[in-house]
């Protein structure tokens, strides 16, 4: 087995097949979801990712930037590996060996961490299994949700009730656009930002950030859901896909109608829009509860009222173990 780095010209091809075809990824690890986080976070660190090929296949493909501040992650999101959809598990083995030798060795050299997360849904993975032979230790989390394999009307009864009012409520009051490659239209994303300083009572990132989302959904790495009360604007959100899930990026709502439940129905047709693209989940992220630490210690008021809300859409919870050096 070979190591293929990514300034390799056949490592843009493995990572486009491998992440076409894998069943888990999340959406946010796409070519241009990638490009806005490292937009986001003003991050122009060297991309060291690397694919282990096994004769002419690419085996895996492990995603990592170069270390900052002592940590080695991907543009500040975990570290993750991305196997062939049919490995062999002897080759699974073999293709862990080549890779954990050589994140090993970058660890030292770099005298760096990692940041990696994996679910604990599963067996423990060979490299977790390294990571805590080095003395890492483990921060669990949950993250929400919602499988669309169930009918929508099972999706629909596991919502909370008062939410399921709410919807009612949208989808007779809002009149609501999906907007996809077919639908863009120069200016959409414009008004979604626009929507987002008003909400927000600042402007929180570059233009280029909302440029590159708009070139999210011309890549069909996501879409975006426009609600109008009175032919105004009052609710947007973008949401970024996959074959595997669909992820509730950002949503931004009219400050002054907060009286009023413009995001139930959105949201809700987000999850059917998903469906309707074959996605098998739609992943709430994070999920915060009291009592229970996160990355920054105790969840804040604000972040339990956001998780409320989100756990009102139903789901379930899935446990994701966070490896910390």
């Amino acid at each position: 087995m070979k190591i293929i780095p990514a300034n390799d010209p056949k490592f843009i091809r493995y990572k486009a097949d491998l992440l076409h075809h894998s069943k888990d990824i999340s959406p946010l690890y796409q070519e241009t979801n990638s490009r806005y986080y490292r937009c986001y976070y003003q991050d122009d660190l060297a991309d060291i990712s690397f694919c282990i090929e096994l004769g002419s296949t690419a085996v895996l493909l492990v995603l990592l930037t170069a270390p900052n501040n002592n940590l080695i992650s991907f543009i500040n999101m975990p570290v993750q590996f991305v196997w062939h959809h049919q490995i062999s598990e002897q080759q699974k083995k073999g293709a862990n060996k080549v890779a954990i030798k050589h994140l090993k060795q970058l660890m030292a050299t770099s005298n760096a961490s990692i940041f990696y997360q994996e679910s604990s849904q599963c067996s423990l993975s060979e490299f977790g299994q390294f990571l805590l032979k080095q003395h890492y230790h483990i921060q669990p989390f949950f993250s929400q949700k919602i499988s669309l394999t169930l009918d929508e009307q099972q999706i629909f009864t596991g919502i909370r009730k008062i939410f399921r009012a709410n919807i009612r409520w949208g989808e007779e009051n809002l009149r609501f656009n999906i907007i996809d490659k077919s639908t863009l239209t120069p200016g959409d994303i414009f008004d979604f930002q626009q929507l987002h300083i008003q909400a927000a009572g600042k402007e929180t990132r570059s233009d280029e950030s909302w440029r590159i989302q708009e070139q999210m959904i011309v890549a069909e790495e996501a879409f975006a859901i426009y609600g109008y009360l009175d032919n105004k604007l009052v609710s947007t959100g973008l949401f970024p896909y996959n074959q595997h899930e669909c992820y509730y990026g950002v949503g931004a709502y009219d400050r002054a109608l907060f009286d009023k439940p413009l995001a139930h129905a959105l949201v809700w047709l987000a999850i059917k829009h998903a469906k309707g693209l074959n996605c098998q989940y739609f992943n709430f992220g994070e999920s915060h509860f009291p009592g229970i630490e996160t990355q920054g210690g105790l969840p804040s008021e604000k972040e339990l009222a956001i998780a409320h809300f989100k756990q009102g859409f139903g789901g379930n919870f899935q446990s994701i173990l966070q490896f910390k050096g």
